[in-house]
């Protein structure tokens, strides 16, 4: 089996991409797990609140970028394949990001002060956000500065690499973060040791695309001026996406800072630590693919294309119900465990994060092929409109139900507009009907699904008991594990490399 193993990682980059994608994302998950209660024995409720509440903030001041950063593979895909092109565009790309970053930085500073006052900083905390914000605002246009280096290796299916540096850049991260604790920096150890994290995924990524396979001829004659209308005509449509999704998901955390306090905000992001914890471990099932699966599309199989969609959607979609029914029973106890009971919202809560986990991953994973075709005129209204209505539902039902209201705000406004329009439209571009995707995706887990309804009718009846979590938990597991008993074996199963390929 490890031969089989060892065989499978030097064939497939989709692979390579998945090991150290799951490198990446338990770095992340370990190192925050414990960053996270360390952190509460060496800071108050408002100093924790408020290095949660300056990561949310910086998150609207990146969206600057326009959606360059999130267009940069796909518009290095393309022109990779044309010699005449590729250094063109790499330089194009290289200055309009070089200047976005200068634009980020100029603008963040700018805004200190207003968030400074709307928000209603407490003063003795005030000198605090200022030294967080520049240092961690420096970090992020650097790391801007430098997507197209990213990009470029997610083009070439080398996103491994990227992967690993920022995996090692999270445990160098970690260990600044409790040195500077422990030496008595407060709330400001996070910016330094998130500056020292930025700095090894930008040399990582530098050192790895220089031994790869193409070096770009770096002369700025070959900033073509006529690219930009392209360029920005399919990144402002990501950056409309990107805006929504920043904003609905930073606004949750900001609307509890705002309607309930900074300890709110802070309680509101503990629970949905561990649903975030999840999210991003299952996204990396199918994001270890879409490079693989972006050549087959740009290359017309799409026979090929929807063979392996559905293959390996079935196993995700499985993953992710497993992993809603985990969240239901188990966020509570994590929550009191790893931070504190005084920061638990509930069964009820623990439900609705299940639930829009589900969502969430369902949502990404149908959003690939609008990307593929470079289609996404409907679905950037689409997205506006589940900005408009997630806000108001947020609000609204916080008012009512507080810190889960704005949970089941953000779970409505998905369903009701993008869950359903990239079911629908994802399904068309591969070629398919989206009724046949469910049926074919969602029957073989019916049995998932009913665990993940069982959470829900006993949250509305009060809490879990302990007997309870784990008899849903154990049944649902045991019925993950037969239902998908041969996509685990095929993980270790040696393949012939041109079945490799078609696979990756």
């Amino acid at each position: 089996m490890t031969k089989n193993l060892l065989a499978r990682i030097r064939e497939s980059p989709a692979f390579r991409t998945a090991i150290t994608s799951y490198f990446l994302i338990g770095s992340v998950t370990v190192t925050s797990l414990v960053a996270v209660p360390v952190a509460l024995g060496f800071l108050n409720a408002e100093e924790f609140g408020l290095w949660i509440f300056t990561k949310q903030a910086l998150g609207y001041v990146l969206l600057l970028d326009f959606g360059v950063g999130a267009a940069v593979g796909r518009l290095m895909g393309g022109a990779l394949a044309d010699d005449e092109q590729k250094d063109r565009c790499f330089v194009t790309l290289s200055i309009v990001m070089l200047v976005q970053a200068l634009v980020i930085l100029v603008v963040g500073l700018l805004l200190l002060p207003y968030l400074l006052n709307w928000f209603e900083i407490p003063p003795y905390l005030k000198e605090s956000v200022g030294q967080i914000w520049t240092i961690s605002l420096l970090g992020s246009a650097a790391k801007h500065a430098t997507r197209v280096i990213d990009g470029t290796l997610f083009a070439q299916n080398r996103v491994y690499w990227a992967n690993l540096s920022g995996g090692v850049g999270t445990w160098v991260e970690f260990v600044i973060f409790l040195v500077l604790l422990n030496l008595g920096w407060g709330v400001q150890s996070y910016s330094w040791a998130f500056l020292a994290s930025i700095a090894c995924s930008i040399l990582g990524v530098t050192i790895a695309f220089h031994i790869g396979p193409w070096r770009p001829v770096l002369k700025i004659k070959y900033f073509d001026f006529s690219m930009l209308r392209g360029l920005f005509n399919f990144s402002l449509k990501l950056f409309t996406l990107g805006a929504v999704a920043q904003v609905v998901f930073l606004s949750q955390s900001l609307i509890a800072a705002k309607l309930f306090g900074l300890t709110a905000a802070g309680s509101y992001s503990v629970c949905m630590r561990l649903t975030q914890l999840v999210r991003q471990i299952i996204a990396r099932l199918y994001e270890a693919h879409i490079p693989g699966w972006q050549k087959l599309f740009l290359d017309n199989q799409l026979a090929d294309l929807i063979g392996r969609w559905r293959y390996h959607l079935k196993f995700i979609v499985g993953v992710t119900l497993i992993g809603s029914i985990s969240v239901s029973c188990w966020n509570s106890l994590f929550v009191t465990q790893w931070a504190s009971p005084s920061l638990n919202v509930g069964s009820a809560f623990d439900f609705l994060a299940g639930a829009f986990l589900f969502a969430n991953i369902w949502t990404g994973a149908m959003m690939a092929p609008l990307i593929f075709k470079m289609d996404l005129n409907a679905r950037t209204y689409m997205a506006l409109a589940q900005l408009l209505l997630t806000l108001v539902l947020c609000i609204f039902f916080a008012n009512y139900i507080g810190l889960s209201g704005i949970l089941l705000g953000a779970l409505i406004g998905n369903l009701i507009t993008v869950f359903w329009f990239n079911s629908w439209n994802g399904a068309k571009i591969l070629g398919t009907k989206w009724e046949l995707i469910w049926v074919s995706i969602l029957r073989p887990n019916s049995p998932l699904l009913f665990g993940i309804i069982g959470c829900g009718t006993i949250s509305l009846w009060g809490d879990f008991n302990t007997i309870g979590r784990i008899t849903i938990w154990c049944c649902s597991a045991l019925a993950f594990a037969f239902i998908h008993r041969g996509y685990i074996f095929e993980l270790t199963k040696q393949r012939s490399p041109a079945t490799s390929l078609k696979a990756s």
